[in-house]
């Protein structure tokens, strides 16, 4: 029966003391019993390892492992390998979920024969909770509808842990970058899924710290975003070409929002390299950007700018940017 299936739930760990332990007794109290968690403790410094070998004791079905400090991407990677479950998900170790995620994504799974459930979710912070619905009711979507929300976000929010997969779709692991891997590694394993199914219903907590990756300033780690862009961008050119404009829309923005972040560090030259690296990567697009119609009218005015001048689109493009933050 498929509602006896084994989901393995993996579960990167690096430095979270303060977050751990409501993230687990979270996860070990899921009406959906038949489940592996395997925690990838990824050179953690602190004793957020004590705490994960502690959880072990109490319960049977949770896995421990340690390894050095190879990025979020690796660990997800090795519990991915180390998995024996019919169905995989991820959990970040400062989040938490509801009771019954796991066994409403499975009731979707089955009832709709999807390959992948995606339920909607809460971004919290310290003093605040905020909804985040992707709908007004469930949706199953096949194999282009799919990859095409990844590509928009309109349903499929790119992100890995609000979702159940499928283990036989998963063919391509995690790339290896330093942040923005899951949209990527969502458009592999969509284009490898016969369904999907969206269920209007809100079960993951994600937890927005200060100190996370999104909230650091530039850096050369950034430019992995633009990478997987234009990974994205070629699987998309080959296989789905009916949406090329949207990829090639997503990544002429990243090259906007990165160039953006640069230009408001104090101290631009020290990042030279990754300025020309996306200015290059600009002069390859600014073409078809010019045409796309699905890049919004403000962001081909800009491009028309770097046409005429790549240091006058630098200037506007930071002084935007200036009024955005409100500085």
């Amino acid at each position: 029966m498929d509602n006896l299936k084994m989901i393995s739930i993996i579960v990167p760990i690096y430095n979270v003391e303060k977050y751990l332990d409501k993230c687990l007794e979270s996860i070990v109290n899921q009406t959906y019993k038949n489940i592996e968690i395997i925690l990838v403790n990824n050179g953690s410094t602190d004793n957020s390892l004590t705490i994960a070998k502690q959880w072990k004791n109490k319960d049977s079905r949770i896995k421990v492992f340690s390894i050095e400090n190879r990025g979020v991407s690796y660990a997800r990677n090795y519990g991915i390998k180390v998995s024996n479950g019919n169905y995989i998900a991820f959990v970040d170790s400062d989040d938490w979920i509801d009771r019954d995620m796991y066994e409403t994504l499975m009731n979707g799974i089955i009832r709709y024969s999807a390959d992948i459930a995606q339920c909607s979710y809460y971004v919290n912070s310290k003093d605040k909770q905020v909804l985040i619905k992707k709908g007004k009711e469930n949706l199953l979507l096949n194999n282009a509808e799919g990859v095409k929300n990844v590509l928009t976000a309109d349903i499929f929010f790119p992100a890995i842990w609000n979702k159940l997969y499928k283990k036989k779709i998963i063919t391509e692991y995690f790339k290896k970058l330093n942040i923005a891997e899951d949209r990527l590694f969502n458009i592999e394993v969509f284009r490898n899924a016969k369904s999907s199914i969206y269920i209007d219903e809100c079960k993951y907590h994600y937890y927005q710290r200060n100190d996370s990756v999104i909230h650091q300033k530039f850096s050369e780690k950034n430019l992995d975003v633009l990478k997987s862009y234009q990974i994205i961008s070629s699987i998309i050119k080959k296989e789905y070409p009916l949406f090329l404009d949207l990829a090639l829309k997503n990544e002429i923005i990243e090259c906007f929002v990165q160039l953006g972040s640069i230009c408001l560090e104090k101290k631009v030259n020290n990042f030279m390299n990754e300025k020309n690296y996306i200015l290059d990567r600009l002069n390859d697009l600014y073409k078809t950007g010019i045409k796309n119609k699905m890049l919004g009218i403000h962001y081909r005015l800009l491009l028309i700018v770097y046409c005429i001048s790549s240091s006058l689109f630098i200037f506007f493009l930071r002084y935007l940017f200036m009024i955005r933050i409100g500085k």
